[in-house]
């Protein structure tokens, strides 16, 4: 049965009632979820209200930008990718110029990567070699509920 605002007033009767019965059961986290479910399935609007969105704004990545980790450590067999990458020796005139970049690229059997790629400066039309594999940045604020 709906109230006069449009509630299907049994339904969260029915739910609040199974909520109460099972309550000494629950984590602070489930009865939170618990409760946020039927609060959104109420009305998901609610959450919008500056009550319940995050206290940080996620920034937006400048055009040209990318998020990276924090942190990225270039073990022996990333470092010897580099090399590769611009030259076969460790003399000075073997080296060419090379680019660092994050994104997606795709190795010659076609498996996609997201990280930290390296293409030579002078040639990028020749590819590019991923160095360090990462997972790409979510673009969804996370959820506090």
């Amino acid at each position: 049965m709906k109230n006069r605002f449009g509630v299907d007033s049994d339904y969260f009767t029915e739910k609040l009632g199974i909520l109460i019965r099972d309550m000494p059961g629950y984590t602070p986290k489930e009865l939170a979820r618990s409760l946020a479910r039927l609060a959104n399935t109420a009305s998901s609007e609610v959450f919008q209200e500056a009550e319940f969105r995050p206290a940080v704004e996620p920034v937006p990545t400048p055009e040209g930008f990318s998020l990276v980790p924090s942190r990225m450590t270039l073990d022996l067999e990333a470092m010897g990718r580099l090399v590769a990458m611009t030259g076969d020796s460790m003399e000075e005139e073997d080296f060419g110029e090379c680019t660092l970049w994050v994104g997606e690229t795709q190795d010659d059997d076609g498996e996609r990567f997201y990280g930290l790629n390296a293409s030579l400066t002078d040639y990028p039309e020749e590819g590019a070699l991923p160095i360090i594999e990462f997972q790409p940045p979510s673009l969804e604020p996370p959820s506090k509920f």
